[in-house]
């Protein structure tokens, strides 16, 4: 059932007011007018511990067809993202992991998507630490039905288009085209875009993985200039559109407000691993080239351009 947006952002910050208690999201507390009885026991919640130092979170978008017009299947990751975040710097860095990476499940060399099929997110996050040869602090998992919730909850998204494409919305069943150039999205429209790869060719794979990446920093970009109190009153619309989550709501609040007091300093840089793939044993996989990741793991480490790196691959 789609939310409405003011009920939502209206429930979100009463959840602000009432458990988060972030500065800037009220003036004053009101005042009890009964007298509350004393107690030597602290009923108080420990202080949000917010990371200061760079850490890793793992986007997942998983292909389940809840929700869809397609009947259910086993699901796997559909897109992953793995990004960088220094709260003290305010950048921001985003490397795709293709899914067609090869992958050891149980003895088989597969694709990396299969990991989420047979076990799940911590799956995932363990095949990515594996990969990446870094340590994933969160993740963050979202099936098709959440992605365009959220992006109509905050009244779409800006993107830049490379060519006119079109593609069967997997929500409605209706043919969606989205034109070339800036646009403003709806969540449905979005969802064509970030899923779309046919129309690209040799290189589809790794055209949309560059797409996947830009809308997941236009949404950052749109949430962090927002004031910091609407921002805030967006994070539980956002945690309901998890599939799944490790990282404590309030920790994001806590996040979301710093980033939003400092957009002017975000900045981002992003690329994708290695893309570069053949059939093997009738089935697309991408060599697993661990010293290209050591050396572009090295450099996102480090605070630097991981295109520098693997140039991303875009539209000729």
């Amino acid at each position: 059932m789609k939310r409405n947006v003011a009920k939502a952002l209206a429930l979100a910050l009463a959840l602000c007011l009432g458990v988060f208690g972030l500065s800037g999201c009220f003036c004053s507390k009101q005042e009890t007018t009964q007298e509350e009885p004393t107690s030597n026991v602290s009923d108080s919640k420990p202080e949000v511990v917010v990371p200061t130092e760079p850490f890793y979170v793992l986007v997942v978008g998983d292909d389940s067809r809840t929700g869809t017009i397609e009947a259910e299947k086993e699901n796997q990751s559909d897109t992953v993202m793995l990004v960088r975040v220094d709260p003290t710097t305010y950048h921001i860095t985003i490397v795709s992991i293709p899914r067609d990476t090869t992958t050891n499940i149980n003895g088989t060399d597969t694709k990396f998507d299969q990991a989420y099929q047979y076990y799940g997110i911590e799956g995932t996050v363990q095949a990515a630490e594996d990969l990446t040869g870094v340590k994933i602090s969160y993740y963050l998992d979202m099936g098709f039905v959440g992605f365009v919730d959220f992006v109509n909850d905050i009244d779409g998204v800006d993107v830049t288009v490379p060519m006119t494409i079109s593609l069967t919305d997997i929500i409605t069943g209706k043919k969606i085209t989205v034109e070339e150039g800036d646009q403003h999205l709806n969540g449905n429209e979005a969802l064509v875009y970030a899923r779309v790869r046919k129309a690209y060719g040799d290189d589809m794979e790794a055209i949309r993985q560059t797409q996947d990446r830009q809308v997941l920093q236009k949404l950052i970009t749109k949430v962090s200039q927002m004031p910091a109190d609407q921002a805030s009153a967006v994070v539980p619309v956002f945690v309901s559109a998890l599939t799944n989550t490790n990282m404590d709501s309030e920790v994001l609040a806590k996040l979301v407000e710093n980033f939003c007091n400092n957009s002017g300093s975000i900045t981002f840089d992003s690329t994708s691993g290695p893309y570069q793939g053949s059939i093997v044993n009738d089935i697309w996989l991408i060599p697993r080239d661990e010293e290209a990741w050591a050396e572009l793991m090295a450099v996102v480490d480090a605070g630097g351009d991981p295109a520098t790196v693997i140039a991303p691959k875009n539209v000729n």
